[in-house]
């Protein structure tokens, strides 16, 4: 991968914060998706919604249909790497499994377990089917399967957010039109607090025998900072697909709300992760 760098900066920062420091700020986006180093154990409410698009037909109108799952979530973390990850849902009447998985830090599918697993499911987490799979970050895997030619990032001070800004633009395939933009927030000059990624609004993925529309894909992290340390606030991830004449939805959303050492950690541990307001929600529509 070729990567571009340039560096600007638009007004004054702080004194000590170098905008330019392109690969500072680079490795500073890639702290905040590892999340808090150590070992720490954490927890949180989970939102999930699919939705399903039904076409027009003679008698009636196009519909969307929301599946609307609440519940909650624990873990354990430790060094970026996810050792547990589980889950509860309150599903209604629906028996289903989904494919869940934190954005921060690292972690292998086989990791995710469901607590109150339904005896038959729709949906189902698999792996590459050759044993565990290699734990990897879900951001970061997703933007390599793009693989990129060219690669360019920048970063500016920006007076209005009182923030450092770095901008990744990542060619989608290989093609300059379409891009995936990365934005990374650095109040102050300091640690990254929040990180933000819009695909192409609508773009084609696959091969001859199977073309998939993915539309309106987003990501979002939000990190509240307590003392030297980030932890990890809200997560949410939203994308759209429509494939042979079907077009569904999957909104997903991660609210952590406690965050504690492990117990063999000495370290004091910070307050509960305080509520963060979710970033909006995209509107789907059916792209027809």
């Amino acid at each position: 991968m070729i990567v571009a760098w340039i560096a600007s900066a638009l007004a004054a920062p702080p004194e000590g914060v170098d905008p330019d420091d392109v690969f500072h700020w680079e490795a500073g986006s890639r702290a905040l998706l590892d999340g808090p180093p150590g070992c720490w154990e954490l927890s949180g409410q989970l939102d999930l919604t699919l939705s399903g698009y039904v076409p027009a037909s003679r008698w009636t109108r196009p519909e969307r249909r929301d599946h609307k799952m609440h519940g909650t979530f624990s873990g354990r973390i430790d060094g970026g790497t996810w050792t547990s990850f589980t889950y509860e849902l309150d599903d209604g009447e629906d028996d289903m499994t989904v494919p869940l998985f934190p954005m921060t830090g690292r972690i292998s599918p086989d990791v995710v377990k469901r607590l109150d697993e339904p005896s038959e499911s729709t949906l189902q987490i698999s792996s590459d089917g050759n044993g565990e799979e290699e734990a990897v970050n879900t951001l970061r895997r997703t933007l390599d399967a793009i693989d990129p030619e060219t690669e360019t990032a920048y970063a500016e001070w920006s007076d209005g957010k009182g923030a450092v800004r770095l901008l990744q633009d990542i060619p989608f395939e290989g093609s300059g039109r379409d891009t995936v933009v990365v934005e990374t927030l650095f109040p102050n000059g300091g640690p990254a607090t929040s990180l933000d990624v819009t695909f192409p609004r609508r773009v084609k993925v696959g091969d001859a025998l199977l073309k998939v529309t993915v539309f309106d894909g987003q990501m979002h992290l939000r990190g509240q900072q307590v003392g030297d340390l980030v932890m990890p606030a809200l997560e949410s991830l939203s994308v759209g697909m429509g494939a042979l004449g079907l077009t569904g939805a999957w909104e997903q959303k991660l609210t952590y709300q406690k965050a504690q050492r492990c117990a063999a950690s000495a370290a004091p541990a910070p307050a509960s992760a305080p509520e963060t307001p979710p970033p909006p929600a995209p509107e789907h529509t059916d792209p027809g």
